[in-house]
């Protein structure tokens, strides 16, 4: 897990400073974690230090008032513009390999940063003559993050002829992306990192899937196209690991209309 005291250092509790905290959400911000897991880091702090603030005289609890305030900057910067985007991919296409490969996946089906890092090759696989995606838990060290998240996700026909496939197949027998380690319970947490460190937009990893998002509703995607895709519920249906029987070409054919 992300450590606070990592972070911000080994205080004598009254230490710990608004600046800290701020800091810490910063931290988390740019960690590649979804606002909904960065929320509830920043809320269990917030109740820790409730807590003590009611038993230790001169304590304040510095992180009141940061859940709120973090709910409206990501709201404020969830999505690239086309011009953030397309220096985002420039940028991108400058990296390592494994590196490129993972943030051009993040930017071409919206997948969560852990989804797309703890893949296997054997999860790059054609189902309907469809190229695609298939992010699920079936070794040990995956894990998904609800059981509605298990789908298959059309790979961008810009990544296909960028020479997905030929990477895919280099990695053949053993994990797609085996320059990351698992830390912190994820292969996510030390590309999340690096990624914090390099980034060339003051943008969340996150906000990749939010673009994606965005676009697909830009051109009329129907809702559950696009919950298949993203691994969302579609209202009170919940779409199974297929996309709820959408034919993976029909899913396809949306990706790449709108990406």
């Amino acid at each position: 897990r992300i450590s606070y005291l990592e972070k911000t250092g080994d205080k004598v509790i009254t230490g710990y400073t608004k600046q800290d905290a701020v800091a810490f959400k910063d931290y988390l911000l740019g960690s590649g974690k979804s606002p909904a897991t960065i929320n509830k880091y920043l809320a269990k702090l917030a109740l820790l230090f409730k807590w003590l603030a009611g038993r230790i005289e001169n304590l304040s609890n510095p992180f009141d008032g940061l859940k709120l305030q973090r709910v409206k900057e990501v709201n404020s910067r969830s999505s690239y513009t086309d011009s953030e985007l397309s220096k985002y991919l420039a940028w991108a296409n400058q990296q390592q390999d494994f590196r490129k490969w993972i943030l051009l996946l993040g930017a071409y089906s919206g997948a969560r940063a852990n989804e797309i890092c703890q893949l296997y090759a054997s999860d790059i696989r054609q189902e309907q003559g469809v190229w695609c995606l298939h992010v699920r838990a079936t070794h040990d060290d995956q894990k998904l993050k609800t059981a509605n998240s298990e789908r298959l996700i059309p790979i961008h026909s810009k990544l296909i002829e960028s020479g997905f496939l030929s990477f895919a197949e280099s990695r053949s027998g053993g994990r797609l992306f085996p320059e990351l380690k698992f830390r912190q319970d994820s292969y996510s947490h030390l590309f999340g990192q690096w990624f914090s460190r390099h980034r060339p937009l003051d943008k969340d990893f996150h906000s990749l899937r939010h673009t994606v998002a965005s676009k697909l509703k830009a051109v009329g995607t129907p809702l559950q196209f696009a919950a298949a895709i993203l691994g969302h519920t579609n209202g009170a249906i919940s779409y199974d690991r297929y996309g709820g029987g959408i034919p993976v070409q029909a899913l396809e054919t949306a990706i790449n209309d709108a990406l």
